[in-house]
């Protein structure tokens, strides 16, 4: 195992051993991750098992379909700007806060149909 291992190690690759005991005067991991720091979400690896196979590029595939962007994710994502300006102690008014969400979103704020005055 540990000839094929070598195979992918480079300088400065980091390696985690995990669940490790002694064995005969050496230590033994259970489990060895390559590059722990290198995460791919879950949701990437399962966009990949489609009914028709499994395929990298059907991830890639996704990535390029539009996004549809509605008043619910709009506000989901100003909640979220909101609390992260509380978490790290960002002192801002209510309008400013808007203000700001509204600069960084004006192409999805003004393509949400949903949004449309009538």
């Amino acid at each position: 195992m540990i000839l094929q291992l070598t195979s992918f190690l480079e300088k400065d690759s980091n390696l985690n051993l995990v669940d490790t005991r002694w064995v005969d005067e050496a230590l033994e991991p259970t489990l060895i991750v390559l590059e722990p720091d290198y995460l791919i979400p879950v949701t990437t690896v399962a966009n990949c098992f489609q009914a028709t196979g499994v395929c990298s590029q059907y991830d890639v595939v996704n990535r390029l379909q539009p996004v549809p962007v509605t008043s619910a994710i709009l506000l989901g994502h100003l909640a979220g700007q909101m609390l992260d300006e509380e978490l790290h102690g960002y002192e801002s008014s209510y309008p400013d806060t808007a203000r700001r969400f509204f600069a960084q979103n004006a192409v999805q704020c003004y393509t949400c149909t949903e949004l449309c005055i009538k």
